[in-house]
């Protein structure tokens, strides 16, 4: 696997006239979905009335899958900013507080809504998700280059990313995991550039404490990863013996976990005493790991890589044994496929139910990972670095059989 940036291959203005291509696609992309939105899931329910409910009481359970569209139902009524309560942002904090996940993405509907009181339109959630979903898009690409891939293989994640169906289910979807994903890529960005002598330590470390702090806030599922990845992080600090780097990565990580808690102090009691908890114990000690794993790997690979999955971890397993790379350019790697092995032996054996959001803030990761395997496969049996045009024919492979799936 590759790791260090590598030198350019393409000009600075073709690549930016390739991301913003990427970037339009997917925008198109997205509003279309978004536009043939005729109803939400119960969860996206629960995401609009804990958002904008600003009345003691009011019902926040649905019914999956019907929608509500009169605007003086009780339902409606608790969906949208009432006149008068916009910006009340400490009515979002104090009913999520009676919720099992923490509030950021609440936060961030109650801004859009705020704008129109007493409406109700999925484009206000849009105009939260689509933002996000570009940031990821563009941040994608700059993980893929620290990680060593060049730019248009870069470009080839970042296209992925935009267009595949297992992200666009995300993207159309209003609930935190969008925000989730997005906190994960700026995660692995601090990592790397924790782990990389040559970048300022205090630029790394800003972006994990931020990393840190805005995961802590969108989904406990996402400490789950965070932990690991800063684990792994930290042991290949200390066997560098790069103290100064391995104090930064405690020390941000301690500051963002006080951060976070002062913030939104409700979060301990969710964390240790709600139904996440309860949930995630119960299964840790009876389910059936095997079979949950089967079942999750299979549901991933459908959405990512139409059922090629086997295929990549066989290139994989050829390029860990034969090609020679120094420490330094495997650290990284290791890093991101420790944590990711972690997090979905973690979810798949803990989680509630299967469901593919819970592992969605490993699919960026799972992306670039799939897109070094291809190319470093093919440079490994060309005697020299891969070309990119195979890589983007695996990606357009990966395309046209994810969506038949």
């Amino acid at each position: 696997m590759k790791h260090s940036q590598a030198p350019s291959v393409m000009k600075k203005t073709t690549v930016r006239r390739c991301l913003l291509s990427i970037c339009l696609m997917s925008v198109c992309l997205l509003v279309y979905h978004f536009s043939a939105k005729s109803d939400f899931h119960n969860d996206e329910y629960t995401s609009f009335t804990i958002a904008n409910n600003a009345e003691a009481g009011m019902i926040t359970t649905f019914t999956q899958n019907v929608l509500y569209d009169n605007i003086d139902e009780p339902y409606m009524r608790g969906m949208v900013v009432q006149p008068g309560h916009s910006f009340e942002f400490g009515n979002v904090l104090t009913a999520d507080a009676q919720d099992t996940l923490p509030p950021l993405y609440y936060l961030l509907l109650h801004v859009t809504f705020s704008c129109f009181p007493g409406t109700f339109s999925i484009w206000y959630a849009a105009a939260v998700n689509i933002p996000l979903y570009i940031a990821c898009i563009l941040l994608v690409y700059y993980l893929a280059r620290l990680l060593g891939l060049d730019e248009p293989e870069a470009l080839t994640a970042s296209a992925l990313f935009a267009f595949l169906p297992g992200t666009l289910e995300m993207g159309v979807f209003i609930r935190m995991y969008l925000l989730a994903i997005l906190w994960t890529i700026t995660l692995g960005i601090g990592c790397v550039l924790l782990i990389d002598n040559d970048e300022p330590v205090i630029k790394a470390s800003v972006w994990v404490f931020f990393s840190l702090l805005g995961g802590a806030l969108t989904h406990y599922y996402y400490l789950v990863l965070a932990f690991f990845m800063c684990l792994a992080t930290g042991v290949v600090l200390l066997w560098r013996r790069q103290w100064k780097r391995a104090v930064s990565l405690v020390a941000a990580s301690l500051l963002a976990g006080i951060a976070a808690v002062a913030f939104f102090p409700a979060m301990l009691r969710q964390l240790f005493s709600g139904r996440l908890n309860n949930e995630g114990l119960t299964n840790l000690a009876e389910s059936n790991f095997c079979d949950r794993a089967i079942e999750s790997l299979t549901t991933i690979d459908s959405i990512l890589f139409g059922g090629l999955i086997v295929a990549l971890i066989v290139l994989l397993l050829v390029v860990c044994v034969l090609k020679r790379e120094s420490n330094s350019s495997k650290a990284p790697w290791i890093v991101m496929a420790f944590s990711t092995i972690a997090y979905f032996v973690f979810i798949a054996k803990s989680a509630f139910f299967i469901n593919t959001r819970y592992f969605c803030p490993i699919y960026p990761l799972l992306i670039c990972g799939a897109v070094a395997t291809v190319s470093s496969f093919h440079g490994l049996m060309r005697g020299e670095e891969g070309h990119w045009g195979v890589v983007v024919l695996a990606a357009a492979l990966f395309l046209s059989l994810s969506y038949r799936e």
